[in-house]
């Protein structure tokens, strides 16, 4: 299991269940493309940029600069910092006899270890497990404690 990569600086739930799902879980993400202003949803990059086109010449659509829209991609991984169910599945692939989860809270915040790595601290415990999970493979997270809980 190696040795601490850097220390990875994380903003979002959405970016901890990415981190978690590609480097723990070896999830193949759902992806796809959204517009700049997140309003539409496209299976591919080609049918984003042909519907973005068409929406242009809509009179009734928000007022945007359409001409300047751009799409992105996106990965979407499960929900494994807010959903228990994805959340059990980390657990089962991490939690062993030699590697025992161990659990507690105190004062409004949750301790989260496995086995003799070291406890991991969060307003929630999901995001505290994903990222105690996250350690047992060398990879150390610094949540950002104002926007993740």
């Amino acid at each position: 299991m190696g040795g601490l990569r850097a220390k990875m600086k994380i903003a979002t739930l959405r970016q901890l269940d990415a981190l978690v799902g590609e480097q723990l879980m070896n999830e193949v993400p759902e992806v796809y493309w959204e517009d700049a202003h997140a309003v539409f949803r496209f299976e591919t990059e080609q049918e984003a940029l042909e519907a973005v086109k068409r929406m242009k010449m809509q009179l009734n659509l928000p007022r945007i600069d359409w001409d300047s829209m751009t799409v992105t991609q996106i990965k979407s991984y499960r929900p494994y910092s807010s959903d228990i169910t994805a959340l059990w599945a980390v657990i089962d692939k991490v939690s062993t006899s030699e590697n025992p989860l161990h659990m507690r809270r105190e004062k409004g915040e949750w301790y989260v270890s496995f086995g003799k790595y070291r406890e991991c601290v969060s307003l929630s415990a999901p995001a505290a497990t994903c990222v105690a999970a996250l350690l047992t493979i060398g990879v150390e997270v610094d949540l950002d404690r104002d926007r993740v809980h």
